[in-house]
């Protein structure tokens, strides 16, 4: 099946409650990302006062992205609609179902230290 017919408000519903779930896995990203670099600058403050050479590529860390703007576009480009059925294709379906969108494997692996981490 390489097409599928759903309702747009069960379509809204699901895209919905990803973006939430997104908004929240983001903001505890946040977190462990300043927990994360808290700890690299003291780590860092450390080896300045022993006269020893940072490698500033191990301290510095890549902040979360939030992707909110696409759940955001997919949403209002619902809303918008008149049609009551939307007609999606397989990578439709993946991302606003399944919520596995292009992005999200990449998201996932930068970002599990720090969700990790804001869980400690």
């Amino acid at each position: 099946m390489d097409r599928i017919i759903v309702r747009k408000e069960s379509l809204l519903k699901v895209l919905r409650a990803n973006r939430l779930e997104h908004i929240e896995e983001h903001k505890k990203a946040v977190k462990g990302y300043w927990l994360t670099t808290v700890d690299n600058l003291v780590k860092a403050l450390a080896l300045a006062e022993e006269n020893t050479t940072i490698n500033w590529s191990e301290i510095t860390n890549q902040e979360p992205y939030a992707h909110t703007n696409e759940y955001d576009e997919a949403i209002e480009m619902l809303e918008l609609t008149e049609e009551e059925k939307i007609h999606l294709s397989k990578d439709q379906y993946r991302k606003y179902y399944k919520n596995h969108w292009s992005w999200k494997t990449n998201w996932d692996m930068n970002n599990s230290v720090y969700l990790l981490r804001a869980e400690s």
